[in-house]
């Protein structure tokens, strides 16, 4: 990762980040990530989302076959 200014840190034991929106959802969620930073891009100059330590269904419960994207990190600019 390039330098860049954190703007926010976030990190859940309980639930997790949605990892289109970035938007906190409790346990009951298929796929929650544990971890979301808010960053400012110094080559574009806007602010970034990277969510990262992928929490599933699946890790609790393996029946329910919860779904995990094929890529596990979304970075999304504001």
């Amino acid at each position: 990762m390039k330098k860049a200014e954190i703007i926010s840190l976030a990190y859940t034991n309980d639930g997790g980040f949605d990892l289109e929106t970035g938007d906190y959802h409790d346990e009951d969620h298929p796929v929650n990530y544990k971890l979301r930073i808010y960053y400012k891009d110094p080559l574009k100059k806007t602010t970034k989302m990277l969510v990262l330590l992928p929490s599933t269904t699946e890790e609790y419960m393996p029946e329910i076959n919860a779904h995990l994207p094929e890529q596990p990190v979304k970075i999304q600019s504001f």
